[in-house]
């Protein structure tokens, strides 16, 4: 299934964790980089680099912009903060893409009963969120700031 995945992200000439980008991009609409790279787990130079190609192909814009500081924070300079948007091309590209691959990912989930898919749901949902995910995550900063 993953191949297939990856062959219809080749067609288009885009990485499974460039189509990650696009995908929460358009589910969340714009959001910070920081934020990204928190919710797919990756550091912030990881998705620089996946973000280089996208910025580059014209499917997202990088706007930085200060945060709004309250009025405790009058004396503190507030730092620039990147936000990520589709651009028209990568949101009409993703909301075209989208159903295909979910077609994609229906036929062969299709071999699966209701509570076999369920199941399977759950399951990777717990890997997800379990503490294997969060030690293979530490690992990888770690071997960054190494």
């Amino acid at each position: 299934m993953r191949a297939r995945a990856y062959d219809q992200l080749a067609f288009y000439d885009l990485t499974m964790r460039g189509f990650r980008v696009l995908e929460l991009l358009h589910r969340e609409g714009p959001t910070r980089a920081t934020e990204v790279a928190k919710e797919c787990q990756w550091s912030r130079q990881n998705l620089d680099a996946i973000l280089k190609r996208l910025i580059e192909d014209g499917w997202v814009v990088s706007a930085l912009a200060r945060p709004q500081r309250s009025d405790d924070d009058r004396e503190t300079v507030a730092r620039p903060v990147a936000t990520l948007r589709l651009t028209s091309e990568g949101a009409n590209f993703i909301a075209r893409f989208l159903p295909r691959h979910g077609k994609v990912v229906k036929a062969y989930m299709r071999v699966l009963d209701g509570r076999q898919q369920e199941t399977l749901s759950e399951l990777c949902r717990k890997l997800r969120e379990g503490d294997v995910v969060k030690f293979i995550s530490e690992m990888e900063h770690e071997d960054v700031d190494e």
